[in-house]
């Protein structure tokens, strides 16, 4: 008797959940919530060994869009000049 295959599309499902609550910053399962595919990892439920092989456009694909999120996060603004540093 061997293993029942995994279902890809499951766990593909799972990897794009956890990136939407990753980039929304309203993780379930992660403990910082950091935008690194560890934490996407962390947050999907699945192991490491199941992501990498199958799904690494959706590893990309989460790396391009946690760069460009940081990139656009604008740093606070001073609040007795009203401008920015």
């Amino acid at each position: 008797m061997g293993r029942r295959p995994r279902d890809r599309d499951r766990d593909g499902t799972a990897i794009k959940a956890a990136a939407m609550r990753l980039l929304a910053g309203t993780p379930l399962r992660s403990a910082s919530g950091k935008l690194t595919v560890t934490e996407l990892i962390v947050e999907s439920g699945l192991r490491r060994d199941v992501v990498y092989p199958h799904h690494q456009d959706l590893v990309d694909e989460f790396r391009l869009r946690a760069t460009a999120q940081a990139a656009c996060r604008l740093p606070p603004r001073n609040s007795r000049s009203g401008t920015r540093p």
